[in-house]
């Protein structure tokens, strides 16, 4: 036995399965490096600002700390527990923003940690359990930094749990349980209550059974979501927030119908952002493993490989289901993508254990070691996520800790969250500057970066609504605009940002910026004029109204 068998590897190692890879067991060190190499690829981002969207979860954290309530104080589409989530995590670490990268890593490394003791227990195959988690990893750190700690980046953890109550739970009372996590997903984002059919249509697919007993299950995981999902009526009333509540399905319904009035090209997203996601960021090398654990979920199992070829098929079908929910909600941003991972990682796994297997199948035991070693290496690193990990995760990583923050010369990049994220950050620091100064007052910001620019300030937002989507929309409610002009004339804050760049018609429906709908209140250009200088900041992207005789 080599050095490294006799110091990674378990002396006792199966033989090689039906599937056609071999079975590893590693030992006690072994995993040791295993866990250290998957720490490793975490650690980096520790040191990763937070973007558009976790900013905007940062302060309205902060102000749940503060005795706020999510839709009546907090203006948002999406359902209280992410906003609820991050106070948890500026209670349990820092008031700073390496709380959310803390808790976001650990939730990550419970994960995988789920992930790993699930295969491991379908397979007995301890590489393909490291490899599941491996991948998984690069596949969501590799993307740009403002994709991490999401919504989405808590599918992974419940889904897994799912999978783990339906293939190996023996007691019926689990079936609530599954619900309820489903209900939990549903709370963070509300497509995610997704994961109940996912349940439903797996029990019924994986486990033998009568369609009495199918039906009994199915009836219980409803009512585990119902007892979960329930939480959010009741928060509603107990704190007065229904007609804030209301008022947000209206904006939702007129956002809907902007990716729907037309259908030519609802469709031709539907053919172009992913395949382009999956081809690009998924990885060639990737997609061609995750087709091959696709194969595989479909073969007929033979008796040792039955709850291997379950979780195979549970995969398959969070997966397709998942990806179904991304096109309802017709938005196609790389974060989107993560409610995936979890599943596909699984399925790329034990796609690329067996794709040695499938080449001598094929007649390339002809090929020599070397060659297929020179083949293999560089799709590694060229055709994986390793190389967009490197750069989006690793590199700017490296970057804020060499330049103790946010270089400018990242603002070019698009994977590092464009010019628009670079001077909303710069806008913040200096309105931070001036009241670090003892310039103190209110700061309001009309802006689709406003969460940046008041986390980087310093600042948790007084005023509701902290993206200014809501009041540039059209069909945004009357009393959204009406109490955000009553707000700035009843106030005036001592420092008004506005965009003049952040036009967003696939949002809004306009083409109107901050700048111009801020303006376009009534009477909120004349105080402007009569009672502020302004200065341009970031490039022109955001100007900052003063109130005069301000130094």
């Amino acid at each position: 036995m080599s050095r490294f068998a006799e110091n990674f590897l378990s002396p006792d190692q199966p033989p090689m399965t039906r599937a056609g890879y071999a079975v590893v067991k590693f030992s006690v060190r072994g995993w040791i490096a295993v866990g250290a190499v998957l720490l490793l690829v975490m650690l980096p981002s520790l040191l990763l600002p937070l973007g558009p969207d976790q900013a905007l979860f940062f302060v309205s954290g902060q102000k749940i700390l503060q005795g706020a309530v999510h839709y009546r104080d907090i203006v948002d589409v999406k359902p209280p527990l992410i906003y609820h989530m991050y106070a948890l995590a500026i209670t349990l670490f820092t008031g700073h923003a390496i709380a959310i990268r803390i808790f976001d890593l650990l939730l990550q490394a419970l994960t995988c940690r789920v992930m790993i003791g699930l295969v491991r227990r379908v397979s007995s195959n301890d590489l393909i359990a490291a490899l599941a988690a491996l991948c998984y990893l690069l596949l969501y750190y590799a993307q740009d930094f403002a994709s991490q700690a999401q919504p989405e980046s808590f599918v992974g953890l419940g889904g897994l749990l799912i999978a783990r109550m339906i293939l190996f739970g023996e007691s019926r009372r689990r079936f609530p349980g599954i619900g309820a996590i489903c209900g939990a997903l549903f709370l963070f984002k509300f497509t995610f209550g997704m994961m109940l059919p996912i349940a439903i249509l797996a029990g019924w697919m994986l486990r033998a059974g009568s369609l009495r007993n199918t039906v009994k299950d199915a009836v219980m995981m409803i009512g585990g979501f119902i007892a979960v999902a329930s939480l959010l009526p009741i928060y509603l009333t107990a704190f007065g927030a229904w007609h804030d509540f209301m008022l947000v399905n209206r904006f939702i319904s007129g956002y809907s119908r902007i990716s729907l009035a037309s259908p030519a090209q609802w469709f031709r997203n539907l053919l172009e952002h992913p395949a382009l996601h999956l081809c690009d960021h998924y990885s060639i090398v990737f997609l061609l493993a995750l087709a091959v654990g696709v194969g595989l979920s479909l073969r007929r199992p033979g008796e040792r490989d039955i709850t291997r070829e379950s979780l195979l098929r549970f995969c398959v079908i969070a997966f397709v289901l998942l990806f179904g929910t991304i096109v309802i909600e017709g938005k196609y941003a790389f974060y989107h993508f993560d409610r995936l991972y979890p599943f596909g990682a699984i399925l790329t796994a034990f796609g690329l254990a067996a794709i040695p297997r499938l080449f001598r199948n094929h007649g390339a035991e002809r090929v020599r070691g070397p060659v297929m070693f020179a083949i293999a290496i560089p799709a590694l690193l060229l055709f994986t996520p390793i190389p967009r990990y490197a750069v989006n995760c690793a590199g700017i990583a490296w970057q804020m800790w060499r330049y103790d923050g946010f270089p400018e010369n990242m603002a070019a990049d698009d994977y590092s969250g464009g010019v628009t994220g670079w001077q909303a950050r710069e806008t913040g620091l200096l309105i931070r500057m001036w009241i670090e100064q003892g310039h103190t007052g209110k700061v309001f910001v009309a802006s689709s970066t406003a969460g940046t620019i008041y986390q980087q300030a310093g600042v948790v937002p007084e005023f509701n609504i902290n993206h200014f989507a809501f009041v540039t929309a059209p069909f945004a409610p009357r009393e959204w605009k009406d109490s955000t002009r009553a707000y700035i004339l009843r106030e005036q804050p001592r420092y008004i940002v506005a965009e003049t760049s952040d036009r967003l018609p696939d949002v809004t429906g306009s083409n109107a910026s901050s700048l111009e709908t801020l303006r376009a209140l009534p009477g909120v250009d004349s105080l402007l004029r009569a009672r502020y200088d302004s200065l341009r900041s970031g490039d022109t992207t955001f100007i900052v109204f003063k109130q005069r005789g301000d130094q």
